[in-house]
C-alpha cells in the first residue's frame, strides 16, 4: 500500500471513531472520557485532513474551497 493510500485509510479511520463517539455522545453527554476521545480524534482527523490536502490534494469535492 503506497504512502496516499495509507494515509486516506487513517483518515477514513478517525472519521469513523469520530463519528461513532460523537452518536455516543449524544445519548451520555456527560461522559467525559468519551468527550476527551471524541476531541483527540476529531483533532487526529483534522490534522491528517490537513496533510493529505498539501501532499494530494483535496480528498473530496467539498474540500477543494
Amino acid at each position: 500500500m503506497n504512502d496516499q493510500k495509507k494515509l486516506k485509510k487513517m483518515i477514513e479511520n478517525y472519521a469513523f471513531v469520530v463519528y461513532e463517539t460523537a452518536l455516543y455522545l449524544d445519548t451520555h453527554p456527560d461522559d467525559r472520557e468519551a468527550g476527551e476521545l471524541f476531541k483527540a480524534y476529531a483533532e487526529l482527523y483534522q490534522g491528517g485532513l490537513a496533510a493529505y490536502q498539501k501532499a494530494h490534494g483535496p480528498l473530496r469535492q467539498m474540500h477543494a474551497a
